[in-house]
């Protein structure tokens, strides 16, 4: 039975307050680092969508790829608009008070939008991040969360709108890149799915999750050699990363290369010995091999 590939979906981080709002660096002009943290298995042969939340002050390492849930700690400045509200009149708060004061309550905002997320509340949610986005209406992230929301709330045309709006104020963002990829993919629009994983792997070259997105919608457009090298690329980046071995091991299988299917199932039931469509698919595979066995 032809199984449907796997996606890793991600999960949100919290959000920190910066420790100097002097520190602030313009919208698009930060070393970005990644945010791949993964908080459950995909359902037996259902593909789900690679989502994420980002929420600038922590980042994860190539771990985080393979269901690793402990950030390091490592922190980054917010980025809001560069020209801050006036302050009211008669106000003595400074405009640097002011403008610290209003990323803060933005932070606020949406780390309660992170919270209602994923409590399965997305309307709330979306309201959340509405208000965030009025304090930091040229903020890449909060664009970004609202497209993770409104995709988990069935709203594509809304997510697609706010992930190219995180892309137009940060072009180099490559999970922006894999999450509109696979909304691309979910309507259908393979071709503009793969420019999308594309884009992500190129950002981040070490990004074992646009990979495997990448080899999924290229074995959906009748590309199995091309998405085998995606799969097998992103297994060498990850080598704990067991959906893209079963991915793997299905391209094999599709190509009657039973042996190498093989390995890959029995790597997948090691590393996730409960996912029983790899059991079955291993069966297969050894009838497959050894046909005057049976």
């Amino acid at each position: 039975m032809k199984r449907k590939p796997h996606h890793r979906p991600l999960a949100p981080r919290p959000r920190e307050r910066p420790a100097d709002p002097a520190a602030r660096a313009p919208a698009g002009g930060r070393n970005r680092r990644r945010i791949t943290l993964a908080i459950g298995l995909v359902l037996a042969g259902v593909g789900a969508a690679g989502l994420a939340i980002v929420t600038r002050g922590l980042w994860l390492p190539s771990a985080a790829d393979r269901g690793s849930d402990q950030p390091t700690g490592q922190t980054a400045a917010v980025v809001g608009p560069t020209s801050p509200p006036p302050a009211p009149p008669g106000s003595t708060s400074s405009p640097a008070a002011s403008r610290q004061a209003r990323d803060e309550r933005a932070i606020d905002l949406i780390n309660q939008g992170n919270d209602l997320l994923a409590r399965g509340d997305g309307a709330a949610a979306i309201k959340t991040y509405l208000e965030a986005l009025e304090l930091m209406p040229e903020d890449e992230d909060v664009h970004y969360n609202l497209g993770i929301a409104y995709a988990r709330s069935g709203k594509t045309t809304e997510a697609e709108k706010h992930y190219r709006e995180a892309l137009r104020l940060f072009p180099d963002y490559p999970e922006v890149h894999n999450n509109l990829g696979n909304l691309l993919a979910q309507s259908g629009r393979l071709e503009e799915a793969v420019e999308q994983f594309s884009e992500a792997i190129r950002v981040m070259p070490d990004y074992a999750l646009g990979y495997n997105n990448l080899g999924t919608a290229l074995q959906k457009l009748g590309k199995p050699q091309e998405a085998g090298l995606q799969f097998r690329k992103a297994v060498q980046l990850s080598p704990d990363y067991w959906e893209a071995h079963f991915n793997l091991a299905n391209v094999c299988l599709a190509q009657n290369r039973p042996e190498d299917a093989i390995t890959e199932l029995r790597e997948v039931l090691r590393l996730n010995p409960e996912f029983e469509p790899a059991r079955r698919a291993l069966a297969n595979a050894e009838r497959r091999q050894n046909p005057l066995a049976n």
